[in-house]
């Protein structure tokens, strides 16, 4: 083991091996030879030297907590969060264990196992202003807002950081609580956070009291880097409110490439559109519909509404180009 903490691994896999013959089941000697052929890169072999080694003792949690990182880190983290079950205590290597196995509920994509899992570690060390960061962050992705806002407000009591407070805004902001965005943000100003700090969330706040210049003043001072994606995503509809087509276009174009695999994302967008003119096609091919009712003199409006996060931006966006057609936020 010390030759394997001070970076030898060969020679640390040459004691190990020597080792092996005179103990052949020893957990520690599989263990280690695990852990050096996971430092090499070879996952297959070190994953099964480490399974070996946590099913020969399992009582010891630490065998349990590498491996399960060892799957992470091969790329197997739905089988990571089998290895890593809730622990009867709360110990501090208990609580090890149930943050990997919100880590690995997180990369297998099981956001309701990963809450529960920083649940239990808040609620077991309710002082800790990252577990209920983290929290916030599992439940938002969820639209849990109310569960998500909770958590958040935890953490802001106990570490005001802009993390915190970004987060908290966007959670705000999500579940249309304006006058409770306006709070935190007047807050932190008063605080001595600068505008530019939250620079997305002062220019939503006036995309949404319908100030289009402010907004698109503010959304001047955004800093993309942090998530170009949804950052551009905001300029573009900022600059869209204010007539300002081609910043608008600049934008979302600078949005759609900011993705790891644009590629990917335009086929993807290509098998949609080919499926809605299939379905037009279809629509158009029906026999002969209810008689239309007689014109009217005067326009007569029609109102289409939706709840937030049910398709009303895919919506707008398809209609906004219109004319005739006034979308109101």
């Amino acid at each position: 083991m010390t030759a394997f903490q001070q970076g030898d691994l060969v020679r640390a896999r040459a004691l190990a091996d020597e080792a092996l013959t005179s103990a052949p089941d020893l957990p520690l000697l599989h263990h280690l030879l695990g852990l050096i052929d996971c430092r090499q890169g070879r996952f297959d072999t070190g994953v099964e030297r480490l399974r070996r080694a946590a099913q020969a003792a399992p009582s010891i949690l630490p065998y349990r907590i590498i491996l399960a990182r060892a799957l992470i880190d091969a790329g197997k983290a739905a089988e990571a969060l089998q290895e890593a079950a809730i622990p009867p205590g709360r110990s501090p290597v208990e609580l090890e264990l149930l943050r990997v196995r919100a880590e690995a509920a997180f990369y297998a994509g099981d956001r309701a196992t990963e809450a529960e899992a920083w649940q239990a570690i808040c609620d077991a060390q309710p002082q800790d202003p990252m577990a209920w960061t983290n929290l916030g962050r599992s439940l938002l992705v969820q639209y849990r807002f109310a569960e998500a806002e909770a958590a958040y407000r935890r953490a802001l009591a106990l570490a005001p950081t802009l993390a915190v407070r970004h987060e908290l805004g966007m959670t705000l902001e999500r579940s249309n609580q304006l006058e409770q965005l306006g709070v935190l943000l007047d807050t932190a100003l008063a605080d001595g956070v600068p505008k530019e700090s939250l620079a997305d969330l002062w220019a939503l706040r006036a995309l949404r009291a319908g100030d289009f210049e402010e907004a698109s003043r503010l959304a001047d001072m955004i800093d993309i880097r942090p998530d170009p994606f949804r950052l551009n995503g905001i300029k573009a509809k900022i600059a869209d409110a204010a007539d300002r087509p081609a910043e608008a276009f600049a934008a979302a174009t600078a949005m759609n490439w900011s993705v790891s695999n644009p590629g990917a994302w335009r086929a993807l967008g290509r098998t949609y559109r080919d499926g809605l003119r299939t379905r037009e096609q279809a629509i158009a091919s029906w026999g002969e519909g209810p008689q239309r009712l007689k014109a009217l003199d005067r326009a007569s409006p029609a109102f289409l509404v939706g709840f937030p996060r049910s398709g009303t931006t895919l919506a707008d966006t398809f209609l906004r180009g219109h004319p005739e057609v006034v979308v109101v936020e």
